[in-house]
């Protein structure tokens, strides 16, 4: 049995809710976790949608989508799903759950060579996209799903994927900025708060450049 992952900690974002969107008629869970280390330079998070309604009952999902690609499974269907520029919605029925991989920012790029532009707004079985099928999870509890996916996604070759992002020139102003004498240190560590930026996140934005 594959050794679950950590969880994601971070709220999850991008969900529309509000007055006029109603309640679901049954439970939906929601869980994220974090990528093991040899996957995480290419996928920020993996997640997982459970759902179960009623026998006729529906409900309209709608997220707001990250530029980014994602690797869903539900049921036999495996397809990445690249960059979306327009809200995501979809009625739920029944019961279903949905396995995925969220990669960063230019994260699919390291496993294939398509050009991020053919794969936009568009449904990409992933067998011949990537060249793998994962194994059946149906069958298997949550944490066991998701960290089967994770394990089929390491068995494939990286294409030059970096252990770690080199840091961007605007990183190394924003440190120079901030060891800059400043005669008001309370000011200053106002600043330093607010332009706190993790380099990381920096290389992914020169990475959608590239």
């Amino acid at each position: 049995m594959t050794a679950p992952l950590k969880p994601q900690l971070r709220p999850a974002r991008g969900i529309v809710a509000g007055p006029g969107r109603g309640q679901p008629p049954g439970p939906i869970h929601h869980q994220r976790v974090l990528p093991p280390p040899a996957l995480a330079p290419i996928v920020e998070h993996l997640w997982l949608v459970r759902w179960e309604f009623p026998p006729g009952a529906t409900f309209e999902a709608i997220t707001l989508p990250h530029p980014v690609a994602h690797w869903t499974v539900e049921g036999d269907e495996s397809v990445v799903r690249g960059v979306s520029q327009r809200p995501f919605a979809r009625t739920l029925s029944g019961a279903g759950r949905v396995v995925a991989v969220k990669f960063r920012p230019a994260g699919l790029r390291w496993l294939t060579a398509l050009p991020a532009k053919h794969s936009l707004e568009r449904l990409l079985p992933a067998a011949e996209l990537l060249g793998l099928r994962p194994a059946p999870l149906s069958g298997l509890p949550d944490d066991e799903a998701l960290a089967a996916l994770a394990a089929t996604l390491t068995e494939l070759p990286q294409r030059d994927a970096p252990d770690l992002p080199p840091r961007p020139r605007e990183h190394q102003r924003l440190r120079r900025l901030r060891r800059a004498r400043d005669p008001q240190p309370r000011l200053q560590a106002a600043g330093d708060r607010r332009l706190a930026l993790d380099p990381r996140d920096l290389a992914q934005v020169g990475q959608l450049e590239a």
